[in-house]
């Protein structure tokens, strides 16, 4: 092998284990790997190769083996690819169905200059990126960090219950902090501070 080759080989293999040993605690999800699957796909590769190659040349039963094995690779990862394809086509309609038609409404009813406080299951900014407007997201994560003195600092005029239970603000005392609550829909408060 040539020395390039075995320089290239030697820095990705060092750099996948380098990547994760310097970045370990950052290694707790699933998607953190994607920075270091590259060159773990070159050094697989290079081990398939090598294996081809040097232990099992001209070896005919090896190729069969190799062909049906990749066969079934293949078919997993279709498989995957439609289940992927699946979860993307119900998150893209739910949010056309759900949070671009809400924020739609909401953005109607709601001047620029004025803001929204949106309640959602999970911090999520889609529904106020679509708004156009300033806002404050409030999920289950941060419903103690507020109080009636922090969210009368700005001029909010909306409130939003995006995918929350439809008491939360209620039972958070929100309402409390406005003047006067007035419900225009289903999911939608106009308030005055």
């Amino acid at each position: 092998m040539p020395l390039k080759s075995r320089c290239f080989i030697g820095a990705a293999f060092a750099s996948v284990i380098l990547t994760i040993f310097i970045f370990f605690n950052l290694y707790l999800h699933e998607y953190y790997y994607i920075a270091v699957s590259a060159y773990m796909s070159v050094i697989i590769g290079f081990g398939i190769y090598c294996l081809i190659k040097f232990l099992l040349p001209h070896k005919m039963w090896w190729s069969i083996f190799s062909g049906i094995f990749l066969f079934f690779i293949l078919m997993r990862g279709l498989e995957q690819y439609r289940a992927f394809q699946a979860e993307v086509q119900a998150e893209v309609q739910y949010e056309q169905k759900i949070v671009i038609s809400l924020a739609t409404k909401v953005a109607r009813m709601t001047q620029e200059n004025q803001y929204i406080i949106a309640f959602q299951s999970d911090w999520w900014p889609d529904f106020i990126l679509y708004t156009h407007r300033k806002g404050l997201i409030i999920s289950p994560r941060e419903y103690g960090k507020y109080s009636c003195a922090l969210i009368n600092r700005y001029d909010y005029s909306t409130i939003v219950i995006v995918n929350s239970p439809l008491d939360t603000p209620d039972l958070l005392g929100i309402f409390n902090c406005f003047e006067s609550v007035t419900k225009v829909g289903p999911q939608i408060y106009k308030v005055k501070p």
